[in-house]
């Protein structure tokens, strides 16, 4: 395996780990850590799929299809990644909406005669 091959290898299962990272946040509502692995994510995979990466492709059939692979487990793992996030987004609304009719009630019942 060459370098760039390794180097690429470790940083697909360093990008899973941030995004196992991130659900875990995400269940533990942890937003602010949300964010700053995604930040840290994204800048991996930059890193990790620079430019020159095509080039090199094009010239080693063993990166092409390491690349490939790759792309395809991040890209499953994000979309896992996003439906928690919808979700949650859903039940928090869920219950913001219970919190607020609940307010409305107990002000509606403290101004009764």
């Amino acid at each position: 395996m060459s370098k760039r091959a390794t180097t690429l290898a470790a940083a697909t299962q360093t990008i899973l780990a941030l995004i196992e990272r991130q659900l875990q946040a995400n269940q533990a509502d942890e937003w602010e850590e949300m964010e700053q692995l995604e930040t840290e994510r994204l800048q991996l995979i930059k890193k990790a799929f620079a430019q020159d990466i095509v080039t090199e492709c094009n010239q080693n059939k063993e990166l092409t299809l390491l690349v490939r692979t790759s792309i395809e487990k991040i890209k499953k793992a994000e979309e896992k990644l996003m439906d928690a996030v919808k979700n949650n987004r859903a039940e928090t609304g869920d219950q913001l909406q219970k919190l607020q009719r609940g307010g409305k009630a107990a002000k509606a019942y403290t101004q009764q005669p």
